[in-house]
């Protein structure tokens, strides 16, 4: 840390002996003004059970200037755009010397408990949570289980089982229990059928299953064509 404003170095010691529950913020090792944050989703919000990476990184006229932050992670937020830009007044005019980067992880952790459709980045977004509120709810749960590992997200919804193989979504009883990774059953393709043969199906959606090789001659030219494009 050699080199930095003696602010920036009593900060990030406190960051680190001092961490903010559900946050986690660690200095690069190449370099101390760059930090890598991790949030957890806050208990009793849309985003609980997510795990949320962001950057955050602190120019020359820190603290005289805001923090530079973005999410890493996809995120379905009415005040976080696309690119990860946040929507957040302490970063841009409501700005202070006095404010810390403990402060400001601490509101960004108060978004996501809290979004705010009145003030937003994304609109679309913004629109559906004005709108529906609880479908744009459902649609943060679709989303964290589209974009991120399957395990690193509860099933929030119990009606929703994530397949990880086709990045789709499923619907399975409420009482039913998700099917394990080992053992989660893929929709067929449909057969490739020989005219006058059979064959079976398809059982992995990433490669389509070859047509059974015939076992008595093939009696014209257009069966012969049709094996041949598929062999």
């Amino acid at each position: 840390m050699a080199g930095l404003p003696r602010r920036i170095i009593k900060e990030t010691q406190r960051l680190l002996a001092e961490p903010v529950p559900g946050i986690k913020a660690e200095p690069d090792e190449s370099n101390a003004r760059y930090f890598h944050v991790v949030i957890a989703g806050p208990q009793d919000s849309p985003f609980e059970g997510g795990t949320f990476k962001l950057e955050l990184f602190l120019p020359e006229e820190y603290p005289m200037a805001a923090p530079k932050v973005r999410f890493m992670t996809k995120i379905y937020h009415p005040n976080v755009d696309k690119l990860g830009r946040i929507c957040l007044d302490i970063l841009k005019d409501k700005w202070s010397p006095a404010l810390q980067i403990r402060t400001v992880l601490l509101s960004i952790q108060a978004l996501l408990s809290a979004p705010n459709p009145d003030d937003p980045l994304a609109n679309d977004v913004a629109e559906q949570w004005k709108t529906n509120e609880a479908q744009a709810i459902e649609t943060v749960y679709v989303a964290k289980c589209l974009v991120c590992e399957p395990e690193d997200y509860p099933i929030k919804s119990q009606n929703t089982v994530c397949v990880k193989r086709t990045k789709k979504l499923v619907f399975a009883s409420p009482l039913r229990k998700p099917p394990s990774r080992q053992h989660r059953q893929v929709p067929p393709r449909a057969p490739f059928l020989l005219p006058g043969r059979s064959t079976g199906l398809g059982t992995d959606c990433c490669s389509p299953t070859a047509p059974a090789r015939p076992t008595g001659p093939i009696n014209s030219q257009k069966q012969h064509r049709v094996y041949m494009q598929h062999s």
